[in-house]
């Protein structure tokens, strides 16, 4: 993958999964796509924004089952 397209798809990401709560898709898909992306990010920018995008993940994965039990 070039590494405009890495780029392009780290920036969908990043302005996306803030916002996943509000959208249809579950977490399984965001992790998808990152788990996709990662054997494209062979630079140590990009491999630290997709380390980011996948802590923040897990943390929001982690947040969901609490507020379901919750409610």
């Amino acid at each position: 993958m070039l590494h405009h397209n890495v780029e392009r798809e780290l920036l969908h990401l990043e302005r996306i999964l803030p916002k996943m709560g509000s959208g249809p898709f579950p977490t399984s898909y965001w992790q998808a796509r990152i788990d996709a992306l990662a054997p494209a990010c062979k630079v140590a920018q990009f491999r630290i924004r997709l380390e980011r995008l996948q802590r923040f993940l897990a943390q929001a994965d982690s947040v969901a089952p609490a507020i379901a039990v919750a409610a």
